[in-house]
C-alpha cells in the first residue's frame, strides 16, 4: 500500500516522499494517481480521478463566493 497525503494550500516541491508516502500539492493528485505504478484497475482510477475533479470545482466556486461576500 502507497499512501498520499496532499497538501491543498502550501507549496510542495514535487516528488517528495517520506517512509512510502507521497506528499504531494492538490494540482499532481490526478496525474500521479494516473501516472503511477498500478495497484488499481482502470474503472477505480477514473472514479476517483473524477470524485477529485469534483471537489476541485467545488473549492473553486467557494472561493468564488467568499470573495463576492466581501
Amino acid at each position: 500500500m502507497k499512501g498520499i497525503v496532499v497538501f491543498t494550500n502550501a507549496f510542495v516541491p514535487m516528488d517528495s516522499e517520506i517512509k512510502n508516502i507521497m506528499i504531494i500539492n492538490k494540482k499532481y493528485l490526478i496525474s500521479k494517481i494516473t501516472n503511477e505504478k498500478q495497484y488499481m484497475d482502470s474503472d477505480t482510477i477514473e472514479y476517483l480521478k473524477n470524485k477529485i475533479l469534483l471537489l476541485y470545482r467545488e473549492d473553486k466556486t467557494d472561493v468564488l463566493s467568499k470573495n463576492d461576500a466581501i
